[in-house]
């Protein structure tokens, strides 16, 4: 709670405050993070591309998720998740290129929710409920499409988030 409290309250107060829209496009979410990355006076991904030391920190590489996001053709920036497999590799990395995706799918989701919001969740309940409301308010083909963007992000085993009430493996987790 706490790293995901300080990340989006990190970049709070400007235009691309991720609780400003309801969809946070992959762009918006690499402007984020360099945004956040300059704020908290981190050492810029030319410096090091080790992952960050203290886990409460949520980050990626700013060079490294620009240059996949420049190779991106545009309709894959708008549905990163339903991006080929092969395609992945192209872009970079396979591992990275997903977890790429799979950051900026979970961010989405949270910055949808706080949206509606209006604004950050201060406890782990408080979150809970936020994403639960949001669940409610979106359409069978946004859960789906969500769902699928969290693939690798999601416990196999559980309910999928789209509400089919199969496991998520055997659904949108499906490869």
């Amino acid at each position: 709670m706490d790293a995901v409290r300080a990340w989006l309250g990190g970049v709070t107060g400007a235009s691309t405050n991720p609780l400003a829209s309801k969809d946070l496009s992959l762009e918006d979410f690499v402007n984020l993070l360099e945004r956040a990355e300059t704020e908290r006076g981190a050492p810029s991904s030319e410096e090091t591309s080790a992952p960050r030391a203290h886990a409460a920190e949520i980050s990626f590489p700013i060079a490294e998720a620009k240059e996949i996001v420049r190779k991106m053709r545009d309709d894959e920036r708008v549905d990163p998740g339903g991006t080929p497999l092969a395609r992945r590799r192209e872009l970079g990395d396979r591992a990275r290129v997903d977890e790429l995706f799979k950051t900026h799918a979970l961010a989405r989701a949270i910055a949808r929710r706080c949206a509606e919001m209006g604004r950050v969740p201060t406890s782990p309940e408080e979150l809970a409920e936020a994403l639960k409301a949001g669940d409610d308010g979106m359409s069978k083909e946004e859960r789906a499409r969500e769902a699928r963007a969290m693939r690798g992000a999601f416990p196999s085993n559980r309910p999928c988030p789209c509400g089919s009430m199969k496991k998520f493996k055997r659904c949108c987790g499906a490869d």
